[in-house]
């Protein structure tokens, strides 16, 4: 029997400009990034496939639709194809919109009919997300959160280009035993003391507070969740906004739910009202009816209803270590994945990795050894790439039609389409764009060269960022 989420509608944010690797995005849309010689979008839209979903919407910036979806049909076809339906629904390309914002535009565009999944494009993991929808089917909740126990992978190589700023810590605190998601904040709030107050600790006996957890920005949100963001235009985003407010306001009572309810209905359809959440949180009376005539309860240690009557509940689901789970949100994380890519290919897509058919070695049958088998084991090769005889590579993607001449050695690069390098080249850490030229005898290292930029013959650079300004696109 095959599953289906058919409650759930899967919606991919793909309308970010990546302004946390500029390096990288200034040429090219942050989703279309190649990671393993396919499009960063290809990864959360299989997440989705494998997971039992037969259709998303990808929210993109407008100027960009045309491009992503050419790209994408491009790229699923043969063994990357996807059967899953694709909708490109286009956004307004301004600095401020935010993802809550793309969100509160398609239920205002009647695009949202039911509970939504809400997956970052730059979400790359091998796990299936049945548990994370389990829990939320289970408890009825209003929001779910998924994260990796794994945290922040540390990133053992310096990234090409400039320096990174060290990303903020998020506070998360978690019920151990309801798994529910009870605080959402940065340490640079807090200097050294975290308050907590009476109320939640009276509410949740115990609270972990996890420091190192990795936010997969994949979120479960009710319907009514998405008809308060119609009404609250001043919520941009989810997990800034939307995530920490939600969590507070489960420690609303409901006393203050029911009294707000029948003001709201009766002024719901005003432009200028603010609805308060608590009006629209109102469960399925019969899923109440048959709680109360149960004797489940969420929680031990006092004689309080399941929940302790909240109608607003968010959960927080943490994979554990041994699942795979990164976001490809700056140059460190693009290079980490991008590295390990050759080794979790078939845990991640689902897929054996093909053994290039690149010339590496003069002999064929025979077993392959020392510069054959690195490019054998290390590196991901795509179709119609030409490697001359007497290169060393290892650790590197190579992208399709690129041209490698002989004696030259490349070691932990990404080399994107139509690249071409020349002879004794020396080329280490480094990210290569489309279609750019490395002439004979160069040597760079930790660089990131451009879109068609040429590398002229025996330049020598270290960290920098080589592009023709005439090629950038505006940002």
């Amino acid at each position: 029997m095959t599953l289906s989420f058919s409650e759930f509608q899967a919606i991919v944010m793909a309308g970010g400009k990546g302004s946390r690797m500029t390096e990288l995005t200034a040429e090219n849309p942050k989703s279309l990034l190649p990671v393993g010689n396919l499009p960063l979008l290809w990864y959360p839209l299989q997440l989705l496939e494998r997971s039992h979903f037969q259709d998303a919407i990808v929210v993109v910036a407008e100027t960009f639709k045309a491009e992503m979806q050419s790209t994408y049909e491009q790229y699923s076809q043969g063994k990357n194809k996807l059967s899953i339906k694709v909708e490109f629904i286009g956004i307004p390309a301004v600095d401020d919109w935010g993802t809550a914002d793309s969100l509160r535009h398609l239920y205002e565009s009647n695009r949202i009919k039911r509970d939504v999944v809400v997956v970052s494009c730059d979400l790359i993991t091998d796990i299936n997300l049945i548990n994370v929808l389990d829990l939320f089917r289970k408890h009825n909740s209003s929001l779910t959160s998924l994260f990796f126990a794994g945290g922040i992978p540390k990133y053992t190589s310096i990234a090409p280009g400039s320096k990174e700023k060290k990303p903020e810590r998020d506070l998360i605190g978690i019920d151990p035993v309801t798994s529910r998601l009870v605080l959402v904040a940065s340490s640079s709030d807090y200097d050294n003391e975290l308050p907590l107050s009476q109320a939640l600790l009276r509410k949740h006996g115990k609270v972990q507070i996890h420091s190192k957890l990795l936010d997969a920005h994949l979120y479960i949100i009710k319907h009514w969740v998405c008809q308060y963001l119609a009404t609250n235009k001043s919520i941009s985003t989810i997990k800034g906004e939307l995530l920490p407010y939600i969590v507070k306001k489960q420690m609303a009572s409901k006393v203050a739910s029911d009294g707000n309810k029948q003001e709201t209905e009766k002024n719901i359809d005003s432009s200028d009202l603010k609805t308060d959440i608590n009006s629209l949180s109102k469960e399925d009376d019969w899923l109440k009816k048959i709680r109360d005539m149960s004797s489940y309860n969420d929680h031990t240690g006092d004689w309080f209803a399941p929940y302790h009557g909240d109608h607003i509940r968010c959960y927080a689901h943490i994979e554990s270590e041994e699942s795979f789970g990164a976001r490809v949100n700056t140059v460190s994380a693009y290079c980490y994945v991008n590295r390990e890519m050759k080794k979790r290919w078939s845990s991640i897509t689902k897929q054996q990795p093909e053994q290039p058919n690149a010339e590496a070695s003069d002999q064929p049958d025979q077993p392959l050894k020392g510069a054959a088998k690195d490019l054998a084991e290390t590196c991901l090769i795509s179709d119609q790439v030409e490697i001359s005889p007497r290169t060393h590579i290892i650790s590197t993607n190579i992208g399709a039609d690129s041209k490698i001449a002989s004696k030259s050695k490349i070691i932990n690069c990404i080399i994107m389409p139509g690249v071409k390098i020349g002879e004794k080249c020396d080329l280490k850490n480094c990210i290569i764009f489309d279609e750019a030229s490395v002439e004979d005898e160069c040597s760079l290292a930790d660089c990131i060269v451009g879109k068609r930029f040429i590398v002229p013959t025996k330049e020598r650079q270290k960290s920098k960022v080589l592009t023709d300004i005439d090629h950038l696109m505006e940002i």
